[in-house]
């Protein structure tokens, strides 16, 4: 159970790690974007069910398509 909490955090976590890596580069240029936060939530959301949706419609994993599957 707690390796699949653990594999299950980091797979959710990679995108906020890449939008607060993009937000710091930003925000070191002088800019502040108010609304990253929200949106890396709401893209985070929308991919992690988008993924579920999609393995949950195959009826056998080897019909995945490869750049899905990525």
């Amino acid at each position: 159970m707690f390796l699949t909490f653990l594999r299950e955090s980091l797979r959710f976590s990679t995108v906020f790690l890449y939008g607060s890596t993009g937000e710091t580069i930003t925000q070191k240029s002088g800019h502040l974007n108010l609304g990253t936060p929200g949106v890396m939530c709401i893209g985070a959301i929308g991919g992690s069910f988008g993924e579920l949706w999609y393995i949950r419609s195959l009826s056998d994993l080897s019909q995945m398509n490869g750049f899905l599957a990525v």
